[in-house]
Formats: C-alpha cells, structure tokens, sequence
C-alpha cells in the first residue's frame, strides 16, 4: 500500500509530544488553528451530501480528529487515482490531506460529467408504456456518434411534482378546468406521490410546499381567486424549479395554461437552459380556450416546445369529455418511465442527442415513440463545497 509519511509517530497532547517534532493541531495557535479546524469541519460538513466531492478526505479527517494518532497517510488505487485513507491532523499531514481534497473535485466533476442519468418515455402507437427493456434494447448517439449505455431501469422513485395553475385573465371562464384538472392529477397518481402546489398570474399568487397532503392541495386549489390579471408563466415556471431544492431523477412540472403570457421577463432560452440543467421535465395540459390572440398562439407555441425538449408531454382538452382520458394520459406519460445512465463524450454546449429502441438485429423498432430532453448540457462546476 503507498504511504506518505509524516514526520512523528503518536501524540494524544503537546506534553506526550517529542522535542523537535511537528506540531500538532493542538500546538496551533490563534488564526492558524482556527482555519485548519474551520476547513476540517466544513470538509466533513461537506461529506454528507451525496454529491460531495471530497468524501474520501472528509472520512480521513473524520478518522484523524477522533484519534490525533495516526501519524501516515495511507491510500488505496481507487478508479486511477490514489485515495487517502487516514491521516492525523497535524501541519506536515494537512498539506497532503489539502492537496488530495483539492484533486479530487476535479476526478469527481470529470467522471460526473461523463455519466449522465436521464429520463426515457417509451411508448407503443396506442400511448402504452412499452415494459421491460433494457440496456441492449436501446441506441443512444451523441452527435451521430454511438455511446455506451450503462444501465436502463423501470423507475421506482418516489415522484415529486409542481402543479402550476395560472390564474391570469387569460383564464376567464376556465376556472372549473383548474379544479377539474388537479383532482384528476391527484386522483390519478399513487399514494407515494409528493406534491407541490404554484398558483401564478402576473406574480406568485399562492405556494403550498413539498410535504403537503393531497387534501391539502385540493383545498388550495378550491381557494383559488378569480382568474385576473396579466399573465407571467415563464417567471412563475423560472421559480418553480426552486420548490424542489435539489433536483432528484423523475421530476416534474405540470402547467395548467390557456398557454398566454405578456409579462414575463425571463426568456424562453433561459427557461429552457434551467429545465436541461435540472433534469426537470415539463408537461403541459391546455385547456380550450375560444379566440386565441396571435401572442397567445405563440406562447402557448413556445411552451409546447419547453414541454417536448425537457421530455414532457402536451394534453390538450377540447371538451369536457377529455377530462375523463386525463388517468390514462398521466399514467402513461409521466408517472411510468425508465431512468438511463450513459457515459458520453465532454459536452461544452447544449447538444442534441438521440435514443431509439432496436432489436435484436440492431434495426430501430417501428411504432415506438420516445420521449427524452432534447439536448445534452455542459457540466457546472461543482458547489457542493468551496474552501
């Protein structure tokens, strides 16, 4: 096993220390002490999340304050790069531990970047989920180019979604499809659900929070003011993305909209780029509305495309009728789905992408619709932890 030494063995206090030796973290004094003990803690801090990039330091600092004995750092091979195990905290033993901590985001950041998970919908002609497929049934390709797929699962996270109802003048007379629409959406959905709940007209009009009960929702939602007021869906869609914290695989927003907005300052572009960057899929359920203005055809038109690029769907109702498909549309399109893993080349802007379901002659299968996130993004830079 390669080992770094360091300079003393053993020493519980500054009187078992030996003349000469490294000082340890308890003969640091003022400013320096506090930094050294500051970075430790935040590092472990940081080790909690799941996304910490530092795990293997944090764990041997971990191990070093309970013991202030173990006076060599010692590592491991690990995915091509050496990971250290346990060091004490000592000045001669903290430099290394920094240099190790300071390296490993950007191992971490490179192999996260190269393997991403995304949400698959796969349905036959008739909008039933296609069942039990996996990794060899499917092609993905990146730039025409053909990746490796690592894994392809039915999901069985618990889903968490934003019901967002506009409440604006653009819904005069449609204030019985919001009612309508979100019984049907919690009607419809399993037990396991979580919920939020977004009411939007020019502004935040109400929230009710992840943790909520269903009956809880639906009493918001028989609460619902008047439908007035100009209308703001991608500032109100921007901040919905908010109520979800940190983003978990199977998210999802559904907007119920005439489709109208004139009073948003966010762009279509930066929605979208949000959406991509979360893994957020937006869906779409429309109620009819008479004389549609131009601007309302070409938001609503814009929207659509949000919902198709983030690998969500549009439900149009044009009758009262519809509503009673609405079960087999939720099911199908939003609550049953596959979570893919695939490693991919680095990607510097947003890419599109491709996945077909084949057969077992490696053609593409007749019949099938597939609904993904259009594109690809680049990689942020990690901020799980900043020294």
């Amino acid at each position: 096993m390669p080992r770094t030494k360091c300079r003393l063995a053993s020493a519980k206090s500054k009187d078992d220390m030996p003349p000469g030796s490294a000082p340890s973290i308890f003969q640091v004094r003022g400013a320096e002490k506090k930094r050294a003990v500051e970075f430790s803690m935040r590092v472990i801090a940081c080790s909690r999340q799941l996304t910490c990039p530092f795990l293997p330091a944090a764990n041997a600092l971990k191990e070093a304050i309970k013991s202030a004995s173990i006076m060599t750092i010692h590592t491991k091979q690990e995915n091509g790069f050496l990971v250290p195990l346990d060091c004490a905290i000592t000045l001669a033993c903290f430099v290394p531990v920094l240099v190790f901590a300071l390296a490993l985001p950007l191992q971490s950041q490179q192999d996260s970047c190269e393997k991403r998970v995304v949400i698959v919908n796969v349905h036959d002609k008739h909008g039933q989920f296609v069942p039990s497929l996996q990794a060899s049934d499917c092609l993905a390709k990146v730039q025409g180019k053909e990746v490796n797929i690592i894994s392809v699962a039915e999901s069985t996270e618990t889903p968490r979604i934003v019901i967002a109802l506009d409440a604006s003048g653009s819904m005069i007379g449609l204030e019985g499809a919001l009612h309508r629409v979100t019984d049907e959406i919690l009607r419809t959905s399993s037990d396991k659900a979580q919920f939020a709940l977004l009411m939007f007209s020019d502004r935040i009009l109400k929230v009710v929070e992840f943790g909520s009960i269903k009956p809880e929702i639906a009493s918001a939602v028989r609460n619902i003011p008047s439908a007035a007021g100009r209308t703001a869906s991608r500032d109100s869609l921007l901040y919905a993305t908010k109520l979800f914290g940190a983003p978990q695989v199977g998210d999802s927003v559904i907007v119920v909209s005439s489709g109208g907005d004139n009073q948003s300052k966010t762009s279509i572009d930066k929605l979208m780029q949000a959406y991509l960057s979360a893994g957020i899929r937006v869906s779409v359920i429309r109620p009819f509305k008479y004389g549609q203005s131009e601007d309302e055809r070409h938001a609503a038109a814009e929207m659509d495309d949000v919902a198709d690029s983030t690998g969500g769907f549009v439900d149009n109702i044009l009758s009262p009728d519809d509503f009673s498909l609405m079960d087999q549309v939720i099911n199908q399109q939003l609550l049953k789905y596959y979570v893919l893993e695939t490693r991919v080349p680095p990607i510097q802007r947003p890419t599109p992408w491709q996945v077909e379901i084949i057969d077992s002659s490696h053609r593409k299968r007749k019949n099938i619709k597939i609904a993904i996130p259009q594109k690809l993004v680049q990689c942020a830079s990690s901020t799980a932890f900043r020294p």
